[in-house]
């Protein structure tokens, strides 16, 4: 880069013009010339306009100043004649890069302190990932695909157990809050406002009679539906009702528990269902809501108050549930009635499900 870059890039950078200077130093056969002393006080600038056009030249000007005294001559009068050494050319080159050099440092180290001073100082909105709810994804098994029976058996229980635990668990919970409310009615103190909302939106869930017209009527009728159903027997009716998970139903419906709708699109509907029948195979989106659905429907239809009432009477005796005995209070839940009870029965013996009930 030549000194007249330099010394512009230089002019740039700082923006401080320490002095400018012009004159006309004097007219001679077509010739003007014009000094102008600018951002650096050691350099002069001398611009010549001849038939080649306009040009300058660099000179250090005290250098100049020391020669004019030594000729006697005035200094404007000889800047034509002047030779300056290599040597001063040379110095005044490397002054001019290291004033580039500088200059450019200096403009480094601003724009890393404003970078600093924005990231310290600037407020920044936070990045908000907006959540998008999505429905469930929940793929059934493919247990047709195992070969061996026995096998086939254990990861049907294995797989379903879990979902079963589950729900036991959540209901569990809700049966405790209520028999916390049930002490309270019992001492005499009356429920908040809060606590008696609670229990007419279990009421209404799970289809108490509306003539039920007092807390402790309404919590006691609670008490003998809000409770769990041994893991035994729901993996007895899972494995009858969905041909331990290889039906059409539980595979495009995960429908495990054979329930029904009856509302037009509500499932799927059934190959050999009779002329005139308006029921389907309800289909759910997981067996999550399989499992929540088929609780409620025994722990509330009508059809299923033998069932509610064994165990109620367990409760009272203080006794463990028994999974052999309550499959009694299920022979309306299939068509096949008291065959069906012992379908469920033999299951849970043969594969030793009572063991489940107490993992």
């Amino acid at each position: 880069m030549d000194l007249g870059r330099a010394l512009h890039f230089h002019l740039a950078v700082s923006g401080n013009v320490l002095c400018f200077q012009a004159s006309l130093s004097r007219v001679c056969s077509g010739i003007c010339w014009f000094q102008a002393l600018a951002i650096c006080p050691y350099l002069t600038v001398i611009f010549q306009r001849d038939e080649r056009g306009i040009y300058g030249r660099f000179y250090v000007s005290h250098l100049l100043s020391r020669s004019a005294e030594k000729s006697a001559k005035p200094v404007y009068g000889n800047f034509v004649s002047l030779k300056v050494p290599k040597s001063v050319m040379k110095d005044s080159t490397d002054k001019a890069r290291k004033i580039e050099l500088l200059g450019a440092a200096s403009l480094s180290l601003a724009m890393v302190a404003l970078i600093f001073v924005v990231q310290r100082f600037a407020v920044v909105p936070p990045n908000v990932i907006e959540s998008v709810q999505q429905d469930p994804i929940s793929v059934f098994p493919d247990f047709a695909s195992i070969e061996r029976v026995d096998v086939k058996k254990q990861q049907f229980f294995d797989y379903l157990q879990g979902y079963v635990e589950a729900e036991n668990s959540r209901i569990m919970e809700v049966r405790e809050q209520l028999l916390a409310y049930s002490a309270i009615v019992g001492s005499g103190v009356g429920l908040s406002r809060r606590e008696r909302q609670d229990v007419l939106q279990l009421a209404v869930k799970y289809e108490l009679d509306a003539d039920l017209n007092s807390d402790r009527r309404i919590i006691s009728a609670l008490l003998a539906r809000v409770d769990v159903i041994p893991t035994s027997l729901v993996l007895a009716q899972a494995a009858n009702e969905s041909a331990w998970g290889t039906s059409r139903f539980a595979l495009e419906g995960n429908n495990i528990f054979g329930q029904w709708c009856y509302e037009e699109g509500c499932g799927i509907v059934p190959e050999r269902r009779i002329r005139g029948a308006k029921h389907e195979v309800k289909r759910f989106d997981s067996v999550v809501s399989a499992v929540e659905a088929y609780f409620l429907n025994i722990n509330s239809h009508h059809l299923y108050q033998d069932f509610r009432d064994l165990r109620a009477r367990m409760r009272r005796q203080q006794k463990e549930l028994d999974p052999m005995e309550l499959a009694y209070g299920l022979g309306r839940y299939s068509e096949r009635g008291d065959n069906y009870v012992d379908e469920v029965q033999t299951i849970i013996e043969q594969n030793e499900l009572r063991q489940r009930d107490r993992s």
